[in-house]
């Protein structure tokens, strides 16, 4: 039987698990696993997990982590995409949960996105006393037939659940099979200590506070292949059933081609056309006769835009732009290779002549190197939401989104952090933060400073305070919105990318930066600016 972990919460969910994909794909490798599943609370990660795995040989497999809620009975669901399909839905079903205030998923929406999915009814410790109703257990089966749904069972270090055989009554009562689970939390037994630390600074406790709630997750490690095939022994046949359902998980996350949205046009309109005249227009604006040279420019600008499939790009910056110079917004004259573009300067969309000040046009697009045009643009900072809002209006609240930045736990970040949930004095604080030099990693701190060294060495406290800051450091902390970025796409953004609740009524993307653009998105760069 082949060596599979089929769940696994990485570093990517905001500690609430501290696995490092760094750490864990050539660990998989060493072990001879031959699939492993992500199932964060949210899509975060999937793509980098997908991208690592499959550098070590390793299936991947895209899950989710879902709490449902069936007529106010909640229980744990594993969901995970069988193919293309389901991976959409995972996306759609993602964004379901992480827009509501409860973030639970209604049955019946999980009835609506499960198609192209595996569903496994986890019945961890949180889910026990909750799952024991066959009916719950029997409307997720409901109208299947195609064994898309599992109840799973988990044997953590071997020990199994004084409930496990009400629950193997229900797997036949209910129809549904069992296949194992084991939720991996972080990498090695020792470093549960380091998770402990994790979990208080994602719920604000304190270690030694006598009302902090139980630890349950002692044993969320990542066990060895023989010791998690002997905790069951006894019940091959789960795991079996685990590994042809994981077997049976075919998703490609790929890079994908340029997804541009479509510029709105009245009837008998083209975009290329409608770029020419406004174009025709703008110059007219600025130049009574057009020289030869800026109309022989102009129409190899034109005619690189059409070829590159870009037109439409341009009239919607041009769009944006128009509206926040009418409300009276503070825009910028143009920033990087954009100012090298004609048709930006003819559209108002930069203030930059390119020929006066010889900027080439192939610094910014080149058909020999087809990327993104990228053209930044500056608003003043009090009112660039203003201008996010236009564009979620204009084009619809389900096209566009802004971009999600997560921030790390840095050297000094990582430090203070685990010091406030040891309790440590503000002296101590103070002499840590003093000794630290942020532009080195926390361990060569250590490393380094051999009075950190004596300062650690004499109080065990520290000694936990040096071992889970450097477990946990670069790990993601906290999610917020990213200070330029907002994407626009030509169906609703849930076909590619899944959201979550956002500021101002406008979604954001629960993928960042290098993900999006990865998706295909279009990514627009609207940049807050200051007055000095």
């Amino acid at each position: 039987m082949n060596l599979m972990y089929p769940q696994i919460i990485t570093g990517a969910d905001l500690l609430r698990g501290i696995v490092k994909l760094d750490e864990l794909a050539p660990l998989l490798q060493k072990r001879g696993a031959a699939s492993a599943a992500i199932v964060n609370s949210k899509l975060y990660g999937v793509r980098s997990f997908s991208k690592m795995a499959t550098k070590y040989g390793i299936r991947p497999v895209i899950g989710l982590s879902v709490m449902l809620n069936a007529d106010d009975t909640e229980v744990l669901l594993y969901v995970y995409a069988r193919n293309q399909t389901g991976f959409s839905n995972l996306m759609k079903m993602s964004s379901a949960i992480s827009t509501r205030e409860d973030e639970t998923l209604p049955l019946t929406w999980l009835q609506a996105y499960r198609e192209g999915c595996f569903i496994i009814c986890a019945m961890t410790d949180a889910s026990w006393a909750n799952a024991r109703n066959v009916e719950v257990l029997q409307q997720i089966a409901e109208g299947r037939s195609d064994s898309s749904a599992f109840i799973g069972i988990s044997r953590p270090a071997g020990s199994a659940h004084a409930e496990e055989e009400h629950l193997i009554r229900l797997s036949e009562e209910s129809g549904l099979p069992i296949a194992a689970c084991h939720e991996t939390r972080f990498l090695h037994p020792e470093d549960f200590q380091a998770y402990e630390v994790a979990t208080a600074i994602r719920k604000g406790y304190k270690l030694n506070d006598p009302q902090k709630p139980p630890n349950r997750y002692r044993q969320a490690y990542l066990p060895e292949r023989e010791e998690f095939m002997n905790w069951f022994s006894d019940r091959p046949e789960w795991l079996k059933t685990t590994e042809a359902m994981m077997n049976a998980c075919n998703v490609s996350i790929q890079k994908e081609d340029f997804l541009l949205p479509a510029f709105p046009m009245k009837d008998g309109q083209t975009s290329d056309s409608l770029l020419k005249e406004h174009c025709r227009l703008g110059m007219q604006q600025r130049f009574h006769v057009l020289p030869a040279a800026y109309e022989e420019r102009l129409q190899y600008e034109l005619s690189i835009i059409s070829q590159m499939g870009f037109t439409d790009y341009f009239l919607i910056v041009e769009d944006y732009v128009r509206y926040a110079k009418s409300e009276r917004i503070l825009v910028g004259p143009g920033r990087g290779s954009s100012a090298g573009s004609l048709v930006a300067y003819a559209l108002g969309i930069t203030e930059v002549d390119p020929i006066v000040y010889g900027l080439l046009f192939e610094r910014f697009l080149n058909p020999e190197r087809v990327t993104m045009p990228d053209i930044d643009i500056d608003f003043a900072d009090h009112r660039r939401t203003e201008v996010v809002n236009y564009v979620a209006d204009t084009y619809g609240k389900q096209y566009a989104a802004q971009i999600i930045t997560f921030g790390t736990l840095s050297t000094k970040a990582v430090a203070r952090n685990v010091a406030r949930v040891l309790d440590f004095t503000p002296e101590e604080v103070r002499f840590m933060s003093n000794e630290l030099n942020s532009s080195r990693s926390f361990k060569e701190n250590i490393i380094q400073s051999k009075k950190l060294r004596d300062w650690i060495d004499v109080d065990p406290r520290r000694a936990v305070w040096q071992m889970a800051a450097e477990r946990l450091e670069d790990l993601p902390r906290n999610a917020s919105t990213h200070a330029a970025g907002v994407v626009l796409a030509a169906k609703p953004l849930v076909h590619y990318v899944p959201l979550q609740i956002g500021t101002e009524e406008v979604f954001l993307t629960q993928w960042a930066m290098k993900d999006v653009e990865e998706a295909g998105l279009l990514k627009m760069d609207f940049l807050g600016r200051a007055k000095r």
